[in-house]
């Protein structure tokens, strides 16, 4: 598209496509998120906003700009001075000179729609790379960043991301960085950016500051946190099967949906989640009730009272009752 332009032709029309340099991916995503920032802001070579281009002389700068201008990207205007002219062949005395850019205006539409469309080709594993070492998957991927932030939240709320922070500092080839970050916006509406740049005194070190919307990441990233912190030889176990999850401040999930129960509900369930598969018998489950000093008159109304509250974020009753042996959970495993 802006570099390399002919062989990506080439490459949409068979419905492949090329792996974008970083630095694209960066200014795209910044085209598209914060274009006020480079509206009506002077680019040259080495003030603050060229590096945008990654450009080693003016006439690839100018030729940088040509490129996304004439693929509707952004206009721009060229600052023109008049200099001396040294020429001693009778040319005329004084010429001019462009000394810098200034972007006009932004197709904001445009760039997102085609940043998007990479993206979502990036996800599904459609991008192709010359480089002996490819880059881990889209979800391999997801999955360093959400480990990331749930390393960091339970000290930021709104956290900062860099790429150090995803894949460590001794990565020896170009990682999808600004995909892996730019994804959950533009695609999942997971978050919002509130910031992206490269570290001023390190510029091959690219971060976000993000404010999570999406309820559910927020609370997983809630429970991981809490999860995390250390625990004493009194608080209770973490417990997972087949996605339900109880964590060791108590708070239940399945697959990262919170599901809200009482207190007698959840040592109820601690209960169960404790031998599942098996039936456990009432004595058991009021074992567990009684650690919580709230033993119930009604086992049979907790239970289903449960139950109800589990099947109406799993889907199905996952409670089964056996005459004379209890209870016990039955979650299918998601293929």
């Amino acid at each position: 598209m802006l570099q390399h332009g002919n062989c990506r032709t080439i490459l949409h029309k068979m419905n492949m496509e090329m792996y974008w340099p970083q630095q694209e991916v960066f200014l795209m995503g910044t085209l598209a998120l914060f274009s006020e920032k480079l509206i009506g802001e002077p680019i040259t070579l080495n003030g603050e906003w060229g590096y945008y281009f990654n450009s080693e002389d003016f006439d690839s700068l100018a030729q940088q700009l040509n490129k996304y201008k004439e693929a509707g990207y952004l206009e721009f205007d060229e600052e023109l001075v008049k200099v001396m002219s040294l020429n001693p062949n009778g040319a005329p005395p004084f010429g001019t000179q462009i000394v810098s850019f200034t972007i006009k205006d932004v197709d904001i539409a445009k760039v997102t729609a085609d940043l998007t469309r990479y993206l979502k080709n990036w996800r599904n594993d459609k991008l192709l790379t010359n480089a002996a070492h490819k880059p881990d998957d889209s979800t391999h991927q997801h999955d360093k960043l959400l480990a990331a932030l749930a390393r960091i939240y339970d000290r930021q709320d709104m956290p900062r991301i860099s790429s150090a922070d995803i894949y460590g500092d001794n990565a020896d080839y170009e990682l999808p960085f600004w995909e892996t970050v730019l994804a959950p916006q533009l695609i999942d509406n997971q978050y919002i950016i509130r910031q992206m740049d490269y570290d001023t005194n390190n510029r091959e070190l690219p971060f976000v500051d993000i404010k999570i919307t999406d309820t559910k990441l927020h609370r997983t990233l809630e429970l991981a946190a809490s999860s995390s912190k250390p625990i004493s030889d009194d608080d209770p176990n973490e417990l997972e099967y087949h996605g339900l999850r109880i964590q060791r401040d108590n708070s239940v999930d399945y697959h990262g949906v919170a599901i809200h129960l009482t207190g007698q509900e959840n040592a109820a369930l601690r209960a169960l989640m404790e031998q599942p598969n098996e039936f456990r018998p009432r004595e058991d489950i009021a074992t567990e009730l009684s650690v919580k000093n709230s033993e119930p008159t009604n086992m049979a109304k907790l239970i289903s009272s449960l139950r109800k509250k589990l099947e109406a974020t799993i889907g199905y009753n996952c409670i089964e009752n056996k005459s004379g042996q209890g209870w016990r959970l039955k979650i299918h495993p998601i293929e």
